[in-house]
């Protein structure tokens, strides 16, 4: 059976953080009738995608992503938990997973979203020290990430997973090793890490001349202190930005990262079936009245090439630690990827950078150079 990944897009935050470029709005900027109406429009959505396509209504993972989800009130969250249940094949032990910000939920609302399905959470921690999480704007503060941290536990939360940002204005040696000595306090089961990156339209992006970013060299330091901390916890990388212990993969993104079916509801987002995507209308309230409209509110489709599915299928697979065999490639494009990619495999200063036995993958030196080594592939 063929199972497909339901991602539910949540825009609504308390802040816009300055290095942030997802799709978001202030929930002060919006009625309590408009949330509403968003809800309506995302199960309308659902309707018409799980009608139309026959594959969405096979589910394997449930994320909701935003903004902030630990902001949207957990009867919509059930809500739509329901209506995917009562009108799709969801696998038995699926996972289902809600981004959470500290400092936006307590122990009841988080005892009802564990009743409601919800058994995995991502928190967005970023930093455990006040003055990294002041730079990046976040109102959050350790105290609030330990309190909300605790009360996961508390409810019986058992895959609980951590985003911890690196690279950051101001951030030393010092008080990274703080951030991973927390990390080692908690023993979560999963880390997202990432490096700061500067996105066109964010505040960081406009002030960058005057912002003052820990130089490479440091982060790369940053970077292999935090593989030797996570290793010492059993929390291993299984892809460039993400560690977990074993069984604790996320299986929404794994299942992303290997092509397979996945449907965006919401606001900006995106869906793949096959050799098509597609993505939805960014603003809110036109998103609204195209799914009013015509039950679907796509912006833009895209049929991908062959080449297209040929780079996305080689950057997506060297994300993961493992990579890809070169027998995999070429029993689905009935070509050699060297062939395809001579300047990927034959560039002498990305020999370091990649393995190139039976089986591509990135060195450890390569995930720090990874975006380097993709520009390889266009």
């Amino acid at each position: 059976m063929s199972l497909s990944g339901l991602y539910i897009h949540i825009p609504f935050c308390i802040q816009i953080c300055p290095y942030c470029d997802f799709n978001k709005v202030l929930r002060s900027e919006v009625s309590d009738s408009f949330v509403r109406r968003y809800q309506n429009a995302l199960l309308r959505e659902w309707e018409f995608w799980k009608n139309k396509e026959s594959v969405f209504s096979k589910i394997g993972t449930i994320y909701f992503g935003g903004g902030t989800p630990s902001l949207y009130p957990s009867e919509k969250i059930l809500e739509i938990l329901n209506r995917v249940r009562s009108h799709a094949e969801v696998k038995e032990g699926i996972e289902v997973t809600l981004e959470v910000d500290p400092k936006t939920i307590r122990r009841p609302k988080l005892e009802m979203l564990k009743a409601a399905g919800i058994n995995r959470v991502s928190l967005g921690v970023q930093s455990f020290q006040d003055p990294i999480l002041e730079k990046l704007g976040r109102y959050h503060r350790q105290k609030d990430i330990l309190a909300c941290y605790a009360d996961c536990r508390a409810v019986g939360f058992g895959n609980v997973s951590l985003d911890l940002m690196y690279g950051v204005p101001g951030q030393t040696l010092e008080l990274w090793e703080n951030d991973l000595l927390q990390v080692q306090h908690l023993n979560p089961e999963h880390v997202s890490l990432y490096s700061l990156n500067l996105m066109r339209g964010t505040d960081f992006f406009r002030k960058r001349k005057s912002l003052f970013f820990p130089p490479e060299p440091l982060q790369e330091k940053f970077y292999k202190m935090a593989l030797k901390t996570f290793r010492s916890l059993g929390i291993l990388p299984y892809e460039i930005s993400n560690f977990a212990k074993k069984g604790f993969e996320s299986r929404h993104n794994s299942d992303c990262w290997n092509r397979n079916p996945y449907l965006g509801l919401g606001a900006g987002a995106s869906s793949f079936l096959g050799q098509k995507r597609w993505t939805n209308v960014k603003s809110l309230h036109a998103y609204a009245e195209k799914i009013e409209q015509n039950g679907n509110a796509v912006l833009s489709t895209e049929i991908l090439s062959e080449r297209v599915e040929k780079i996305e299928f080689v950057m997506l697979q060297l994300r993961k630690t493992k990579g890809f065999l070169r027998s995999e490639y070429e029993h689905l494009f009935g070509s050699k990827a060297q062939d395809d990619f001579p300047s990927l495999f034959n560039r002498a200063d990305l020999k370091p950078c990649l393995n190139q036995g039976a089986r591509i993958r990135l060195t450890v030196s390569g995930r720090n150079l990874s975006n380097e080594v993709f520009q390889e592939l266009f």
